[in-house]
């Protein structure tokens, strides 16, 4: 009931990411390009539907962070326990029709574990990951400098270099995944266990590579962890 609660308090933010997807849709009907029911999943990112706070955000991003932030950050194994296959399909679909199709008395967005399993499967779906295709090698070279200052000052630099979308949406990601390893005492994700999970999904190469997922791994995630820390 408590559960239930929580997450009913969060409604008055659904109201408004459906009340912003209308102003869009007045907005923006003069223009022809843009599909206010864009899809949310398997598509550039920026042709994802904006977040109302940020416009080089995913609506999905920003949802998924803040009901994770709202009501899992205390749930132990968040970003680790998979969510059930056919919920997270069920709620991928359901977005993939527009914000107005979304029933925001969906039992599965109760489910931390399948909104988090939801967030995770957006951006393994992305065309161009969110570490762009072409700085792909610059990050892993960069995370393979011996001195640790300078390492970290490589990547703080690459980082900068993402286009707009990439890099809000890092941002964002940076900032929620920081929130979930400050509670890892209490969830135990700490920042090294949540890059483990985040590392080959956000910083991958296009297509199915499997010899840069076997070679690379580790890079992955230790570039990850340190976005997470730092």
């Amino acid at each position: 009931e408590s559960f239930k609660k929580g997450w009913k308090d969060r409604i008055p933010m659904m109201k408004s990411l459906k009340k912003h997807s209308e102003d869009s849709s007045l907005l923006l009907s003069a223009d022809q390009d843009i599909d206010t029911n864009k899809f949310q999943f398997g598509v550039p990112l920026e042709d994802c539907f904006p977040s109302p706070h940020n416009e080089f955000v995913p609506l999905i991003v920003e949802l998924c962070t803040r009901i994770v932030e709202a009501r899992g950050l205390e749930v132990v194994g968040v970003y680790r326990v998979p969510g059930n296959s056919a919920a997270v399909t069920a709620l991928t679909e359901e977005f993939n029709r527009g914000i107005d199709s979304v029933n925001i008395d969906n039992e599965k967005l109760l489910d931390i574990n399948v909104i988090s399993s939801l967030l995770k499967s957006f951006f393994r779906k992305l065309p161009e990951p969110l570490i762009p295709t072409d700085m792909y090698e610059r990050f892993i070279e960069a995370n393979r400098y011996p001195d640790e200052d300078k390492r970290k000052l490589k990547i703080k630099r690459l980082l900068h270099l993402l286009p707009p979308h990439h890099n809000e949406t890092l941002k964002r990601m940076a900032e929620h995944l920081n929130k979930v390893a400050s509670y890892g005492h209490i969830n135990k994700m700490d920042a090294k266990n949540l890059a483990i999970m985040f590392g080959p999904t956000l910083v991958r190469k296009k297509g199915d590579d499997t010899v840069s997922l076997v070679t690379d791994m580790s890079d992955q995630c230790r570039i990850v962890e340190s976005i997470i820390l730092h």
